[in-house]
């Protein structure tokens, strides 16, 4: 519309004809200078003589120009999965949404909305308009669904191998076979979960079968899911597969110091001389919780464990004896995997070393015991 508000403008395209029109000034691919209000027939001739016609609305000059809304992006679906919401844009003061099963005129399918939800595929036709003038915009906006026949993809995980082992050295040969495949096109895999799997990076399949080799071992139980795409991204089975965790047998190492008598601060007492014997491990392949524990003769020496590459020192009064006389037979077992237990330690025999003669600073002197005859 022109400022002054009694003649509007239009713009067109054609191609291979001349442009007539009813109201106005063709000029270039516009005609100017239309009286407000009155509508307009535009008439393509082309150089064989066919005709084409146009007929055009006059706006609404007393509204101020609105915004046609911007579509949020066509939807696409497979059949029987959730249809998604429409969504577009609108900008304005007092501008809101109205959604039309028509690029014109049609059926009101709902109001003052940004989005719409519908139950079949098409097209459908968003309109911004003024709230307060019910002036709306030139023209509604297209918003496209597509809803695609469900193809019968079909997948059966077959196989699943855990990772092996070399000696104590775990393998990272884990595998997972999907077969039987139909209807697939690409596939893409995610561990614990579905985060991840996009059509685009998904690989293209050559067979009717998946193979997923070389999968590390997992420290517990990993759900894989598989997923098999039809002929685009829309359409795509969901298949799952456990790997299971590999426990290579473990290895501990162990170094041992026996340390020297220990009186236990009573010299003139040999009952309770000990010593004790210091201890640091290694594994390969350990449990979680990464620590050991010294055991004799089935007793934990050191509760609640000490951790892999520390050193401890175990014994005392009356666990380990400095008698003179006894041996014990040591080893440390994994904290975590009871089985798992070191070669064994045996003491040497630790002689006692408290003085069991006079106590120092203490003068001894000979006593006679004379016996007297009746």
């Amino acid at each position: 519309c022109h400022a002054d508000l009694t003649q509007y403008d239009i713009t067109f395209s054609v191609t291979g004809g001349l442009v007539s029109t009813t109201k106005g000034v063709v000029q270039g691919n516009s005609v100017i200078n239309i009286p407000t209000g009155q509508n307009v027939v535009l008439t393509a001739t082309s150089a064989q003589g066919c005709i084409v016609t146009q007929s055009i609305t006059s706006p609404n000059c007393n509204c101020a120009p609105i915004n046609p809304a911007v579509s949020g992006g066509d939807q696409k679906v497979c059949s029987g999965n959730t249809i998604p919401t429409l969504s577009a844009i609108v900008s304005g003061k007092n501008v809101a949404a109205n959604w039309y099963d028509s690029a014109k005129g049609g059926n009101l399918l709902k109001s003052k909305s940004n989005t719409f939800t519908p139950t079949t595929a098409g097209t459908y036709y968003v309109e911004a308009f003024d709230t307060i003038t019910n002036c709306v915009a030139f023209q509604r906006t297209p918003v496209q669904l597509t809803i695609y026949p469900t193809p019968d993809i079909s997948a059966i995980v077959t196989r699943i191998d855990s990772a092996t082992c070399n000696g104590t050295n775990l393998n990272s040969d884990g595998k997972i076979v999907v077969k039987n495949i139909a209807n697939g096109n690409k596939y893409a895999y995610s561990i614990n979960g579905t985060t991840g799997l996009f059509y685009a990076t998904a690989i293209t399949m050559s067979t009717d079968s998946v193979v997923l080799s070389n999968q590390p071992s997992p420290t517990t139980a990993t759900v894989y899911t598989i997923r098999i795409y039809g002929a685009d991204s829309t359409c795509y089975k969901d298949v799952t597969a456990t790997l299971n965790p590999t426990h290579c047998p473990c290895q501990i190492t162990a170094s041992w110091i026996q340390n020297s008598c220990n009186n236990n601060g009573t010299q003139a007492f040999a009952g309770d001389d000990y010593f004790t014997v210091s201890v640091t491990a290694s594994i390969l392949n350990g449990g979680p919780s990464g620590k050991y524990e010294v055991v004799l003769n089935n007793t934990v020496l050191n509760a609640g464990g000490t951790t892999y590459g520390q050193s401890v020192t175990v014994g005392g009064a009356g666990i380990l004896s400095s008698n003179g006389t006894s041996v014990y037979i040591l080893s440390v077992r994994d904290l975590d995997t009871k089985l798992c237990v070191s070669q064994t330690f045996t003491t040497a025999v630790s002689a006692g070393c408290s003085n069991i003669g006079c106590p120092p600073n203490v003068i001894c002197l000979p006593v006679q015991t004379l016996r007297q005859k009746k």
